[in-house]
């Protein structure tokens, strides 16, 4: 009940074209793929994020719910 009514402090989030280029490396985008290209070429003329980049501000969020007074949750599990 502690937990009830609290809020999470605001965060900003900023990122460049390498922050999209490694996340889409980490999720298997491949150069040996020429529809990859677009997310892993900030020259491209298509360049984009991967539409899933969008869970990682989100992720950070979720981080800061551990401080969040009478909300117990194991993160390990």
């Amino acid at each position: 009940s502690a937990a009830v009514g609290q809020t999470l402090p605001e965060m900003s989030f900023s990122y460049t074209h390498m922050n999209c280029i490694l996340y889409a490396l980490g999720v298997g985008m491949s150069t040996k793929e020429p529809d990859h290209l677009k997310f892993l070429y900030e020259g491209h003329e298509d360049f984009s994020c991967l539409p899933t980049f969008g869970v990682i501000p989100a992720q950070s969020a979720m981080m800061g719910l551990g401080s969040i007074p009478g909300l117990n949750i194991d993160f390990t599990r």
